[in-house]
């Protein structure tokens, strides 16, 4: 399994600014992310402000979020 860090050393979830516990940002290789293990649907990078896509990792909680929303709108 690969991360899906994108190079970057913002810590904090563009969508809560909670931490997002991204191994990259915190100086690792992304071998230790928790990233490698979620699934990220592709709908869920359109949650991401524009300025942050591909930049920015966002938190585990909030992919879970917006992965709830994209399969179950209601």
């Amino acid at each position: 399994a690969t991360t899906q860090c994108p190079p970057n050393t913002e810590t904090l979830c563009p969508l809560c600014r909670q931490d997002n516990q991204c191994d990259v940002a915190a100086g690792g290789d992304g071998k230790a992310c928790w990233c490698i293990e979620e699934p990220f649907p592709p709908a869920v990078a359109s949650a991401i402000p524009a300025e942050y896509r591909g930049q920015v990792c966002i938190c585990r909680e909030c992919v879970r979020r917006q992965t709830v929303q994209v399969f179950d709108p209601a």
